[in-house]
């Protein structure tokens, strides 16, 4: 397998736990409870799956949660942060 076929694949998973991201941050939105009868299964499988790196990042932010204006930018850091990793990581080691 090429370097750029591994890219290509790790990609697929960026993009797949982007959309996690984006429903952590709706149920969030939505007050959707890991207890739901129907959702709740999901709302924990979400939450299991972004937590370990969300949890980090929202500790280092805590301080400045009021300054921030009271949000939960720990998504939005996170996006940003697995966005620059992949694209330094491809441009040192397949371009």
């Amino acid at each position: 397998m090429t370097t750029a076929a591994l890219f290509h694949y790790l990609h697929k998973l960026l993009v797949l736990y982007y959309l996690l991201i984006l429903l952590n941050v709706a149920f969030v939105w939505f007050r959707i409870s890991p207890y739901h009868p129907r959702l709740g299964g999901l709302v924990r499988g979400v939450r299991a799956a972004t937590d370990p790196l969300l949890n980090p990042i929202r500790a280092a932010l805590a301080p400045y949660t009021l300054r921030l204006g009271g949000l939960d930018w720990s998504p939005v850091l996170l996006w940003l942060l697995l966005e620059a990793i992949y694209s330094l990581l491809y441009h040192l080691l397949v371009s």
